[in-house]
C-alpha cells in the first residue's frame, strides 16, 4: 500500500476500517534523534485516510488530543479507540472514529473503568474485551484487568470481568476465533534495583469462552510482545501471531546495530491446541494495529526496531491453494469403474429369480453383506465430517452412527 505521508512512521496508532475506508490516526515517534541519542518522544493526533487501494492518503481531521498506543477495535459502527497515552499521562478515553461523507468523524463512548495504555483488545460478536496493560508511564507492575463492552447493548457499559488465570501483562496480543477471546504473551513487569520498570518476557495463552471462562492453552514456542493486534484469524479455527518481540535481543549493544523484531509468523489451531510455523513476513512491524480489509488484513506503519518507525503499509491475505484432481485418481477412478462392470456382468449372468436379485441366492457371507451395508448405506459425513466434528466439540456427535449396530440383526434375522 502507499506509505503514510510522514517519513518516518509511527508506533502505537489507532488503526481500522469504516465504510470501507482505512483509517491510521495518533501514534508516536522521534522527530529529532533517536532514543539512545536522547532524543524525545513525540505524540500526534493526525487522522489519515486511505479510502481504496488505488487512492492516495489524505490527512483528515484529529484526534480530541495528541494519543497513542491504545486498543483500536473495527466496529460496523467505526473504529474504536480506547485509552492510551502521551507525554504525561495514560487515559480513559474511549470514542468511535467515523468515517462519514469524506469526512472524519467522533462519537464518544463509555470511558474505561480507569487509565490504561499498552493493552490489547478484540470483538466478539458485538463485544469488545479488552486485557492488561500498564495505568501510569512510570508502572513497574502491568495490570491484571479484563473488561468488556457491549455495543449491541441500548445502554453499553463497561463490566470488569475475572481475569485470566495467569501473570499480570502489558503489550500481549488478543485474538478472537472459534467464538472465543484468546490472550496471547505479553510482558509483565518487575523493578529493579533503582526503581525502573524491566520486562519479563511471557509465552504462556489464555482462551476466554463467554458463560464458561478462562482456560489456558498452549504455550508459544517463543514470546511475541508487541506484536501486531488483534491477531488475524483464518479459517473457522487459526488465527496468527504476527512476529513480535521475542525478548532475545534486549539491551543490545550498540542500539543502532540492531537487526529488527523477528519476522517469524506462528498459527495457532484452536481445535488441535498447537502452534504451527506459517512463514515469514516482508518485515516485522511491532507495537501496531491489526485491521481487516477488502477482504484481507492491513498491518499499517509501526515500529520495525527499537526507537525506529516505518512508514510502509503492508497489505495481505491468506493464499488458498487449489490442487487438481490428477492422472493417478482419475486412473484410480477409470479401474474402480471398470471393475464394478466387470462384477456386474458377471454377477448378472448368475441371477435366475428375485432371490438371487435381491438377497444373492444367499450366497454372500455375512461379513460381505455388512460391509456392504456400512459402505453403501452411509455417506461421506459418516466418515470425515462426524469424526472431524467429534473431535472439535466432543464424543456424543458419534451416537448418530452408532445405528451401524444393527447391522448383525439384518444379517442374521
Amino acid at each position: 500500500l502507499p506509505p503514510l505521508p510522514d517519513k518516518l512512521g509511527f508506533a502505537g496508532p489507532y488503526a481500522g476500517t469504516h465504510d470501507g475506508a482505512l483509517l491510521v490516526a495518533g501514534g508516536a515517534y522521534f522527530p529529532d534523534k533517536p532514543p539512545w541519542e536522547r532524543g524525545t518522544k513525540v505524540w500526534y493526533d493526525r487522522v489519515f485516510v486511505l479510502e481504496n487501494r488505488g487512492s492516495q492518503w489524505k490527512t483528515l481531521g484529529r484526534l480530541p488530543r495528541p494519543l497513542g498506543y491504545g486498543v483500536s477495535v473495527s466496529t460496523k459502527d467505526g473504529v474504536a479507540c480506547l485509552g492510551g497515552s502521551d507525554a504525561q499521562r495514560h487515559y480513559a478515553d474511549a470514542f468511535l472514529l467515523c468515517w462519514e461523507g469524506g469526512e472524519v468523524k467522533t462519537s464518544p463512548l463509555p470511558r474505561l473503568p480507569k487509565p490504561c495504555a499498552n493493552f490489547c483488545g478484540a470483538l466478539l460478536g458485538d463485544t469488545i474485551y479488552v486485557a492488561g496493560g500498564i495505568e501510569t508511564p512510570a508502572s513497574t507492575t502491568a495490570l491484571r484487568t479484563f473488561w468488556s463492552l457491549d455495543l449491541g447493548s441500548a445502554s453499553p457499559q463497561w463490566r470488569e470481568l475475572d481475569p485470566w488465570p495467569g501473570p499480570e501483562r502489558m503489550l500481549a496480543v488478543a485474538a478472537v476465533q472459534d467464538g472465543a477471546f484468546f490472550l496471547v504473551s505479553g510482558a509483565a513487569l518487575l523493578a529493579d534495583s533503582q526503581g525502573k520498570p524491566v520486562r519479563r518476557y511471557l509465552r504462556d495463552a489464555y482462551r476466554y469462552q463467554p458463560g464458561r471462562g478462562w482456560s489456558r492453552v498452549a504455550d508459544l514456542p517463543c514470546a511475541a510482545v508487541a506484536a501486531p493486534t488483534p491477531a488475524p484469524a483464518v479459517g473457522q479455527s487459526t488465527f496468527l501471531v504476527l512476529g513480535g518481540d521475542d525478548g532475545t535481543l534486549v539491551n543490545l549493544q550498540p542500539p543502532d546495530r540492531h537487526p529488527g523484531f523477528p519476522k517469524a509468523i506462528l498459527a495457532y489451531h484452536t481445535i488441535t491446541d498447537t502452534w504451527k510455523p506459517f512463514g515469514k513476513m516482508p518485515v516485522a512491524h511491532v507495537t501496531t494495529s491489526v485491521a481487516p480489509w477488502n477482504s484481507g488484513f492491513v498491518l499499517p506503519t509501526g515500529e520495525v526496531r527499537p526507537g525506529v518507525r516505518s512508514p510502509a503499509n503492508w497489505a495481505f491475505q491468506t493464499a488458498v491453494r487449489k490442487g487438481t484432481f490428477g492422472w493417478a485418481n482419475y486412473g484410480m477412478l477409470l479401474a474402480y469403474l471398470l471393475a464394478m462392470v466387470w462384477i456386474s456382468f458377471v454377477c448378472s449372468k448368475r441371477n435366475k429369480s428375485t432371490n438371487d436379485f435381491f438377497r444373492g441366492g444367499q450366497r454372500i457371507p455375512w461379513w460381505a453383506a455388512g460391509l456392504s451395508i456400512f459402505a453403501t448405506m452411509l455417506s461421506p459425513i459418516t466418515f470425515m465430517a462426524i469424526p472431524a466434528a467429534a473431535y472439535a466439540e466432543g464424543w456424543n456427535l458419534f451416537l448418530a452412527n452408532s445405528s451401524i449396530l444393527v447391522t448383525p440383526l439384518v444379517v442374521f434375522v
